[in-house]
C-alpha cells in the first residue's frame, strides 16, 4: 500500500504537535495528579514514629526522609538525634523500610517522575519551597512542593559541598555483592528544575531513603 507524501507530511507534523503539547505539559494539575485528600499520616510499628504520606498517580510514596534506627545508620552530624529533616543515612543492605512499604525500584522512580509531568520539571515539582541555597544572589534554587513530598535540601553525609538530595534505589542489589556493586539513584539538585537517575551510585557509601507503599 502506497502512502501519498502529504499524507506522511501529515502524519510527522501531527507527532511533532502532540509531542510539543506534550513537552510544554500544559495541562499538568496537583489538583487530579495528587489531590490533598489523598495525603496523611502512618505509624511505623517498630518504633512508634509516624510519617506523613502523600498519593501521586497510582504510587504512595513517604513525604518525609526513613529515619528507623537501623544498626550502622547514620545522623548527618554526628552525635545527633536524627531528628528533623534529614533523616538518616542508610547503606543499601540496611534499607528495612516499615511493613507494607519497600525502597523504591528505578522503574518506580522512573514513573514518578513521568506522573510529575517528565524528569525536566520533576525536580522542580518535588523540591520544598524553601530552604534550598542558590548558586548566585539572583537565583532560586527553591521548588514548588506540587504534591506534599518535600523533598528538602540535604547534602550528602560524605559529600558536604554539593547543594542536593540523594535517594537510593533498589535496583540490581545483590546480598553477596554489597560493596563493589553500584545501583541507580535518585538526584535533585538546589540549580536544577530536572531529576535524574544515575547509576554511579556506589553500594557502600550511604544516603538517605524514600519508601513507597508496596
Amino acid at each position: 500500500m502506497k502512502i501519498s507524501f502529504k499524507v506522511l507530511f501529515g502524519v510527522t507534523l501531527s507527532f511533532i504537535f502532540s509531542s510539543c503539547l506534550l513537552d510544554s505539559d500544559e495541562d499538568w494539575s496537583a489538583t487530579s495528579v495528587c489531590p490533598v485528600s489523598k495525603r496523611g499520616t502512618f505509624t511505623d510499628e517498630r518504633d512508634g514514629q509516624v510519617y506523613k504520606y502523600t498519593t501521586i498517580g497510582k504510587q504512595v510514596w513517604m513525604a518525609e526522609n526513613l529515619n528507623f534506627k537501623e544498626n550502622g545508620s547514620e545522623c548527618f552530624v554526628d552525635g545527633d538525634d536524627c531528628s528533623g529533616q534529614n533523616g538518616r543515612f542508610y547503606y543499601l543492605w540496611q534499607a528495612f523500610c516499615p511493613t507494607g512499604w519497600h525502597v523504591p525500584s528505578k522503574e518506580e522512580w522512573e514513573s514518578l517522575f513521568k506522573i510529575m509531568g517528565g524528569k525536566n520539571v520533576a525536580g522542580l515539582r518535588l523540591k520544598s519551597l524553601s530552604g534550598w541555597p542558590s548558586l548566585n544572589p539572583e537565583d532560586n534554587g527553591n521548588g514548588t512542593d506540587d504534591c506534599g513530598f518535600n523533598i528538602e535540601h540535604m547534602i550528602t553525609k560524605n559529600r558536604k559541598d554539593e547543594y542536593r538530595a540523594r535517594y537510593l534505589s533498589s535496583a540490581n542489589y545483590d546480598p553477596n555483592n554489597i560493596v563493589y556493586d553500584k545501583t541507580w539513584i535518585a538526584e535533585f539538585k538546589s540549580y536544577q528544575n530536572n531529576a535524574e537517575l544515575n547509576d554511579g551510585f556506589i553500594k557502600g557509601e550511604s544516603t538517605n531513603i524514600r519508601c513507597i507503599r508496596d
